[in-house]
């Protein structure tokens, strides 16, 4: 584990991860997961879905969120993402749920094609059903078995706002939060550059699940990215 200085911030990251200068400018500078109606708020309880080390997380609380529950399988990740919300005294505020976010509650198979980015992992079955995304052959990184849960059944609160990045796994992961998603109607931001297909099939189930949803998508640098909140 390596502690890296990016602008006025520090950050520990795996030793192998050559990224996360590069998801401090879209999450910090460019602000890629917020619109003008679609943001974190003071005293939000944020759900941030592929949290890594927690970038996005600590840009929440920059933002005054009051709870974060960050959602990452990853142990190398979740070592630094530990270590980093205790580094800006705000690991009381955060919950840590180390299982892979899905439509089931069942074992899923992790893996990994890009030994540079440590959280650049994806889910072998959503890649069994949906078909590949990144070039590479996945089964030549490494793969491990992991707990996937619902998100219907591991939050137990109400939520503001939902930021989804997972590598390809973004429909899986709306359709086990389906409950959350009609009882709060939180302000989503979601990962839209992983499948060709992804921003209309967000759209589709996002007003399936809540029909007042007002649905936009953006793209601020190469990612693309869906955002959806109800008006007030």
């Amino acid at each position: 584990m390596l502690r890296i200085k990016i602008k006025d911030m520090n950050f520990w990251v795996p030793d192998r991860h050559k990224w996360v200068g590069m998801v401090y400018g879209e999450v910090f500078t460019t602000q890629i997961y917020s619109i003008g109606g679609c943001k974190v708020e003071e005293g939000d309880t944020v759900v941030d879905v592929g949290a890594n080390v927690g970038v996005f997380s600590l840009y929440a609380f920059a933002r005054n969120a009051g709870k974060v529950i960050a959602v990452e399988p990853e142990p190398e990740c979740i070592n630094c993402l530990n270590a980093n919300v205790r580094a800006y005294g705000v690991e009381d505020k955060t919950d840590v749920v180390d299982k892979v976010a899905w439509n089931k509650n069942e074992t899923v198979t992790l893996m990994s094609v890009l030994d540079s980015n440590v959280g650049g992992h994806f889910v072998k079955e959503s890649v069994d059903k949906r078909g590949q995304w990144k070039s590479g052959d996945p089964n030549e990184g490494k793969k491990y078995k992991v707990e996937g849960v619902r998100l219907d059944d591991v939050i137990n609160e109400k939520i503001d706002f939902v930021k989804i990045d997972a590598e390809g796994s973004e429909l899986e992961i709306l359709e086990g939060m389906e409950g959350l998603l009609k009882e709060y109607r939180p302000k989503m931001s979601i990962a839209a550059y992983h499948r060709k297909t992804d921003v209309a099939d967000f759209r589709r189930l996002l007003k399936k699940y809540v029909p007042e949803y007002r649905i936009e998508n953006t793209q601020k640098t190469s990612l693309k990215v869906v955002f959806a909140w109800e008006e007030s």
